[in-house]
């Protein structure tokens, strides 16, 4: 049995609209077996995008919330998401709840770092990141899911190197597939405080497979890419194919 795991969006931010003859990403979401949805922006419904994407989003249950920054995080899209697909929970930090719409069809889950979730046979764990959220109160998060087929996914956006827990985590519960940050690319940018560039990945990477921390057979992604940060992705893919890593695109589905 294997899992699926869609990349509808790659982007940082620092994209806002297609410009012609440029290269363009959708901000960061994703879906793993259509049943799970991570983060869900401003542009979840925005722009064109294959209809099989929009298909696929009608058969979500659950919303996890990374953190309320706008590119991650939009009242409007959870509402839309709720009303084409009835039900569904989502799971966000227990200081940002007030971000979540009144709505019948959308049943608030709070979360803090260190819980422990089961819902339709998936196992979640949650983390702290970091990085700094948009509320003064809020705790960013990441993810480790444990699917039912007995895969598990580091979903790890936003926030730069690994914190102690995950990686002591990790180091017994390796993943078969990791997303990472990278979104500061090439550049000395201050949002490297709180964001991964490659040249961190070059650090960190070896540190992930000296400790054992993916599976023989596991992948490494690298996600939420800034367009101001980055060469376009041709040459993004080279540069991190060098250490090790394959770099996500929007509409990007594979196997795990």
């Amino acid at each position: 049995m294997t899992d699926t795991f869609l990349f509808c969006g790659t982007g940082a931010a620092d994209y806002v609209a297609p410009e012609e003859g440029k290269e363009f990403r959708k901000n960061t979401h994703s879906l793993l077996n259509d049943v799970i949805l991570f983060d869900i922006g401003g542009m979840t419904y925005q722009f064109e995008e294959p209809a099989v994407i929009r298909e696929r989003l009608k058969n979500v249950r659950h919303v996890f919330i990374t953190h309320t920054h706008s590119d991650h995080f939009c009242a409007q899209a959870l509402e839309r998401l709720a009303k084409d697909n009835g039900s569904v929970h989502v799971y966000i930090d227990e200081f940002a709840v007030n971000r979540i719409p009144k709505n019948e069809n959308i049943t608030v889950v709070p979360v803090s770092s260190g819980d422990k979730l089961e819902l339709d046979g998936y196992t979640v764990y949650v983390f702290s990141s970091n990085h700094q959220g948009d509320l003064p109160e809020e705790n960013t998060h990441h993810y480790v899911v444990d699917t039912p087929s007995g895969k598990t996914l580091f979903y790890a956006l936003d926030g730069a190197w690994l914190k102690m827990d995950e990686g002591k985590f990790l180091m017994q519960h390796p993943a078969d597939l990791m997303v990472l940050d990278c979104t500061s690319g090439v550049s000395n940018d201050y949002r490297s405080f709180e964001h991964n560039t490659v040249d961190m990945l070059r650090v960190l990477v070896p540190v992930i497979h000296a400790n054992k921390m993916l599976k023989p057979d596991g992948v490494i992604y690298a996600d939420h890419l800034a367009r101001t940060l980055h060469p376009e992705h041709t040459a993004a893919s080279a540069l991190l194919s060098e250490i090790g890593m394959q770099t996500a695109y929007d509409g990007l589905c594979i196997k795990f």
